[in-house]
């Protein structure tokens, strides 16, 4: 990397491995080995591809991991909230793009979308096929997640998710396709284009923030799947090592007998989700008033939202009060 010009501002680049730093046999868009590539490396490769066209800020690269995006965990989440927290602060900082792998991007933009606290763009974007595809495309998206976490008009935007082109809001943003080189869909609130980031719409209003300054690992939230005959042994066993529980259930957030059985005997707290693509679970639609209404927030989501409130409280009425204040208002 050249050394930063005095005086000019910069966006941070935060990397975390995945398929664009992935390295595989040439021309393969398969076998490959994600997380190889150092951030330095990624960068080089990306403004490469410019030709001499040169930004009007400087960039400052920070390894913050370099893995299969399946191996993230709350500490290296915490460890990217903490960084753009405390950079966000100073003036000579624009903004900030990560890379990370597509698998869970979904929920480490939830996550950050609810804890990182600045009007500082924050983009995330990543790759379909690695750095060694005939036609890898984590270089343009590089390049376009750079022009967005610089422009003036993402400012107060929230974290946001670039792919293809397209800007997409990081809470609402979901992989669609394990193969397609625009994998990710979610509401889309803009695109770039000719180096500027073009948006639909307004800013977004305001949401809850939540304060992760003194944590270091978020509390172990279990996911159960309901399906047809679905052990209700397994929901009570996941009760006894985790903080809380997240019901994936058929249609509206619904579930078995024998699993409304179990949950009179279940201490912890369980939001209900469903696995159904487009859901919603209302107040109203819970089998059990003992339960926690997760409004149209995806199974993973919801075990995010119920750990960073598990941060805050362990009591299950104001835990429901607060999860199903933010899910449905």
């Amino acid at each position: 990397m050249k050394k930063e010009a005095k005086g000019r501002k910069k966006v941070i680049v935060l990397a975390t491995g995945g398929t664009i730093a992935g390295v595989g046999e040439n021309g393969n868009n398969t076998g490959y080995t994600s997380g190889v590539l150092g951030s330095d490396e990624l960068l080089s490769d990306a403004l490469g591809r410019l030709k001499g066209t040169p930004f009007s800020f400087d960039i400052k690269t920070i390894q913050i991991s370099n893995i299969n995006s399946d191996d993230i965990d709350s500490k290296i989440w915490i460890k990217m909230v903490k960084y753009i927290n405390s950079f966000s602060k100073r003036d000579d900082v624009l903004g900030f793009v990560i890379t990370h792998g597509t698998d869970t991007m979904e929920e480490t933009a939830y996550f950050l979308s609810i804890t990182v606290n600045t009007d500082k763009p924050v983009v995330i974007t990543g790759a379909m096929r690695p750095s060694t595809a005939v036609s890898p495309d984590g270089p343009g998206n590089l390049i376009d997640a750079l022009y967005a976490a610089s422009d003036e008009a993402s400012a107060g935007r929230g974290v946001m998710v670039v792919f293809s082109g397209r800007i997409i809001e990081g809470a609402s943003v979901k992989k669609r396709s394990t193969f397609s080189p625009d994998p990710m869909t979610g509401r889309e609130i803009g695109y770039i284009f000719d180096g500027k980031a073009i948006y639909k719409e307004g800013k977004r209003s305001s949401r809850h923030i939540f304060d992760i300054s003194e944590v270091n690992e978020l509390p172990v939230v279990t996911i159960m799947y309901f399906n047809a005959e679905a052990s209700a042994v397994l929901l009570k066993f996941s009760a006894g090592i985790s903080k809380g529980l997240v019901i994936a259930g058929a249609g509206a957030g619904e579930y078995s007998e024998e699993y409304l059985k179990a949950l009179d005997e279940i201490k912890v707290p369980v939001v209900i989700s469903s696995r159904v693509e487009e859901c919603f679970v209302g107040r109203d639609m819970l089998l059990s008033d003992k339960t926690i209404a997760s409004g149209s927030l995806s199974p993973q989501k919801a075990a995010i939202l119920l750990r960073a409130a598990l941060t805050q409280t362990d009591n299950i009425p104001e835990l429901k009060r607060l999860i199903e204040e933010i899910c449905i208002g």
